[in-house]
């Protein structure tokens, strides 16, 4: 059963792992987005309002080391369900480059919390790893394997795993790519249950303000024989305020799908999703935070922790 306390001092033990010696930050930067989502069910009368507030950045030491760090929370409303539900999740990832050579290696703890006041309760889930990596001039991946527990537990010998490669591209100045693939396998009593996820982002900037950016998603849960299908696709644009204002403002609208197919039963959702994006320090990014392209590039290391994040 995980703590969340318990978390938060591995994610403050893990940013003090850094010796203060070697506190002096070479650069950083971080990106803050606030967001607004309509939603609806297919074959239903059921709509939904979110809210957002995601915050991602990294601070990048002259030792070789960096930390990543990124929270988010997402408020969940309906007319036509009783109840609210939310979305909390943090994550913190330390990495060492070593000098002069191109393989990096680190760590990282993550957690999500999903509460519903009108249905179950609340489940949790921290996910904890190690990762290596390989940087490029103009690319990076990185592969990593660590464990997920969760709270309420699933079962008293459930056992979860989570691994996966991910790779980022930044073609040009203004083109960028992104993708995860992920397994997160559950076992429990001779029982295996498999996530795989495979998703890819994408942004360009045109360079006189606007940006396009969109994302593909699928995931596969399976198990002796059954499985369940997921997709997810979204496209939105954006357009930087700085140009004409003197405030680094980014204006993003996204339309997304998801569709889940399981036997016979296909249903799907729609949503809408509204953003402000502000770069908090030194080059914060523009690409909305609420996005499921940021969703993508801004990925979590368990399959179903992922796409949820993604989906809403």
């Amino acid at each position: 059963m995980t703590n969340p306390a318990h978390v938060a001092a591995l994610c403050v033990a893990a940013s003090l792992s850094i010796p203060a010696a070697q506190a002096q930050a070479q650069d950083w930067t971080a990106t803050a987005t606030v967001g607004l989502g309509f939603g609806e069910v297919s074959d239903t009368d059921t709509s939904f309002t979110s809210y957002t507030i995601d915050a991602s950045g990294r601070v990048r030491f002259d030792s070789g080391f960096s930390m990543g760090l990124d929270l988010g929370y997402t408020g969940l409303e309906s007319d036509d369900i009783s109840g609210s539900a939310s979305i909390t999740s943090f994550a913190v990832a330390p990495r060492y480059r070593f000098a002069n050579r191109p393989y990096t290696v680190g760590g990282y703890v993550e957690y999500a919390s999903l509460d519903d006041t009108g249905l179950s309760g609340s489940l949790d889930a921290t996910s904890y790893g190690l990762t290596g990596g390989y940087v490029g001039t103009n690319w990076r991946t990185e592969v990593f394997w660590g464990l997920t527990d969760t709270d309420p537990e699933i079962g008293p010998d459930t056992d979860i795993q989570d691994y996966g490669i991910s790779l980022g591209v930044l073609s040009s100045d203004r083109l960028s790519f992104a993708g995860n693939l992920i397994r997160t396998s559950v076992e429990d009593s001779g029982v295996t249950v498999n996530a795989d996820l495979f998703e890819i982002a994408s942004t360009y900037q045109f360079g006189n303000g606007f940006g396009l950016f969109g994302s593909v998603s699928h995931m596969t849960i399976s198990s002796a024989g059954d499985s369940v299908d997921m997709n997810t696709i979204g496209i939105g644009g954006s357009y930087y305020l700085g140009n004409t204002i003197e405030l680094p403002l980014t204006v993003s609208l996204e339309l997304a799908q998801s569709e889940v197919n399981y036997g016979g039963y296909s249903g799907d959702m729609s949503t809408v999703r509204l953003g402000l994006t502000l770069p908090i320090g030194g080059s914060g990014g523009k690409l909305p935070l609420n996005s499921t392209a940021g969703a993508v590039q801004n990925g979590r290391h368990s399959a179903i922790t992922s796409s949820v994040l993604s989906t809403f």
